[in-house]
């Protein structure tokens, strides 16, 4: 964030005689001048055209100084309440060689992070970790919010947003082995999955008969479908279509199998500043707007 810093100085007649702004933001110019024109009101130690004594001036010469700083303090709260508040997205960490270098790549998460940010008037900063430390990082107030997710999926407490994120999960099979068209259809078959994340559907039908393969992405998850590695991946429409579309797997499949659809939310941090009515009211915003339909859309 830019930093701000002012220096004033009075002459021995209490005239102010140098005003330094430092760092100044340009969408604070209004404030600036506000401060500014305080200050200018200030600045002549006459009264009415008339001389003042010695012990009156040096009175005013308190004045001003004691004004002066009310007006810089002014200046700089309302500085700091703008560009001081920050929205912290969490995002896994993501990296996907470029020619330019290693970079995190997040579209949706991205995307997401800085509508919420504008609408919430505060500037958007990212936090890329692995999924395991998702939980701890909310916990901690490392971070503010992680959207994406639903209560059940995280076992730390939060405060919870409206459901808003459309998602469809979906069991992915290769023809070389047998269509499910039920998830009961797959006791004791080995499942792609990805670490960290639960899948209460499955659980609940299969119980200990669900044999799970964690993997790191679904990128990997898919690579995994395509060498033998098992013949049966859970994921959602998106990451299906999204990786299909990059990656040019030699995957023959059956139509996918809709586990469930849902609408997932964001988590808040207990120990964020934001409130959970701030939070919602963003969200709403980018709904109705369309913002959010036109991201799902790009982000496909």
């Amino acid at each position: 964030m830019t930093c701000f810093q002012s220096t004033v100085k009075l002459g021995g007649n209490g005239h102010i005689m140098m005003v330094r702004v430092n760092c100044v933001l340009a969408e604070q110019e209004s404030s600036m001048k506000m401060a500014l024109v305080i200050m200018d009101l200030m600045r002549d130690t006459s009264v009415n055209g008339r001389k003042v004594l010695h012990r009156e001036r040096s009175e005013m010469m308190k004045m001003h100084q004691r004004n002066c700083a009310l007006a810089l303090c002014f200046l700089l709260i309302n500085l700091r309440s703008v560009y001081g508040a920050e929205l912290v997205v969490i995002r896994k960490e993501e990296i996907v060689k470029k020619p330019d270098g290693a970079q995190p790549v997040q579209r949706f998460q991205t995307g997401l992070g800085k509508l919420l940010a504008d609408k919430m008037k505060r500037t958007v900063r990212y936090l890329d970790l692995p999924r395991k430390r998702f939980s701890a990082a909310l916990d901690a107030g490392e971070g503010d919010v992680l959207c994406g997710y639903q209560p059940e999926w995280l076992p730390d407490q939060a405060l919870w947003s409206h459901p808003f994120i459309p998602v469809v999960n979906v069991i992915i099979s290769v023809k070389r082995a047998k269509r499910p068209f039920a998830i009961s259809d797959l006791k004791g078959q080995r499942i792609g999955t990805l670490t960290g994340f639960v899948y209460p559907e499955l659980e609940k039908v299969l119980g200990k008969d669900f044999v799970r393969d964690d993997g790191p992405s679904t990128e990997s998850a898919m690579r995994k479908l395509a060498a033998g590695r098992y013949d049966y991946l859970i994921t959602t429409m998106t990451a299906l279509h999204n990786e299909m579309k990059k990656n040019a797997l030699a995957l023959d499949l059956y139509a996918p199998l809709i586990v469930r659809e849902i609408k997932t939310q964001c988590a808040l941090s207990t120990r964020s500043k934001i409130k959970i009515k701030e939070l919602n009211a963003a969200i709403d915003s980018i709904v109705k707007s369309g913002e959010l339909t036109e991201l799902l859309q790009d982000s496909q």
